[in-house]
């Protein structure tokens, strides 16, 4: 996967005005992808990058609800930490492109 953090850049050059690139906050060169021409371009592009941005932070939250969920047992919330954990495992499947059954 292309390395975080991402960035949301208009394209000045003539004529290209209306694309936004999305490139690598440290290496702005790097394009990653870009939107095209519409009224939602721009919107389009900062939700791309802030959903990308904020992955391995949720993942991480997840990871820790999960841990403490699983490890407190006779609670309640034991069979959430297990949910938790399998949403967890298809969510990096689906960045990988396995197949989870």
């Amino acid at each position: 996967m292309t390395p975080l953090p991402w960035a949301a850049e208009p394209d000045d050059r003539e004529g290209m005005e209306w694309n936004v690139h999305i490139v690598e906050a440290a290496r702005p060169h790097m394009r990653i992808a870009f939107t095209s021409n519409g009224p939602d371009s721009e919107a389009n592009a900062a939700f791309i990058v802030m959903a990308c941005n904020s992955h391995e932070a949720m993942d991480k939250l997840l990871a820790e609800a999960a841990d403490y969920l699983n490890s407190h047992s006779g609670m309640d919330g034991m069979d959430l930490g297990h949910k938790i954990t399998e949403f967890r495992r298809r969510m990096q499947a689906d960045l990988i492109g396995d197949k989870v059954t």
